[in-house]
């Protein structure tokens, strides 16, 4: 018996949709129809000329922090001991999120106000009373500070602060010694690529300390594409 139904809308529906899927995928082409994908295409491929010092950029080099930022956050004096001449305040007690999320996270501006609301200016030097003048000016307009980002991995690499800060991994391996540091910068020895990552996974000794018996079979996972690309 003949079938009763036209296939040839159903092919038509069929082939629009995957010339319309195909185009969609192809780097720097945009659907004509207004809201018909809800993101922007996203290339895999390498960047086209002209676009590689951007690239470079998000991958391993670090802004210049001490023009870039909106405020002039001095680092050492709250990270380094009081015998230094600083306060002796933990990374975590302003990057609270490092241990428990994915992102180290950057304070917001109530965070610093939660001391500075009860700490007097008077005393300070002319830099310091003036980035907390800035500081208080965005806490009382309810805005986030427009810090300007140091460390930055490209979309296909996933870091997890938790996992390593869980796992023994010290902030000043990554983050340089903010007790000498005014601005954020990133340790020498970080280059932020794969290689580098790689190395840290088969050698670092807190693999050992955590897995014992099982580390080198900790290590060989953590070799895995997986772990890093999602």
């Amino acid at each position: 018996m003949r079938s009763l139904v036209n296939p040839a809308p159903l092919w038509c529906a069929s082939a629009a949709l995957a010339l319309a899927t195909f185009v969609a995928c192809q780097p720097g082409v945009k659907l004509e129809q207004e809201g018909l994908f809800a993101i922007d295409n996203h290339s895999l491929l390498p960047p086209e000329k002209g676009e590689g010092e951007v690239w470079r950029t998000s991958i391993g080099v670090t802004p210049q922090p001490v023009d870039a930022q909106p405020i002039a956050f001095n680092h050492k004096i709250h990270a380094s001991t009081v015998e230094e001449g600083g306060l002796g305040m933990d990374c975590q007690y302003c990057h609270s999120n490092a241990r428990q999320s994915k992102h180290g996270g950057v304070p917001s501006s109530q965070v610093c106000m939660g001391c500075h609301n009860l700490v007097p200016v008077e005393g300070r030097s002319e830099e310091a009373v003036k980035a907390l003048t800035q500081v208080k000016d965005y806490w009382a307009k309810g805005e986030p500070i427009p810090w300007v980002k140091v460390h930055d991995l490209p979309d296909f690499a996933h870091f997890n602060h938790s996992r390593h800060v869980q796992g023994g991994v010290q902030c000043t391996e990554c983050h340089a010694d903010m007790t000498k540091e005014t601005v954020a910068v990133r340790a020498a020895s970080m280059t932020m690529t794969m290689g580098w990552c790689l190395d840290c996974h088969s050698s670092h000794p807190s693999v050992d300390t955590n897995y014992g018996v099982n580390a080198e079979l900790r290590r060989a996972e953590l070799k895995d594409c997986y772990t890093c690309h999602k």
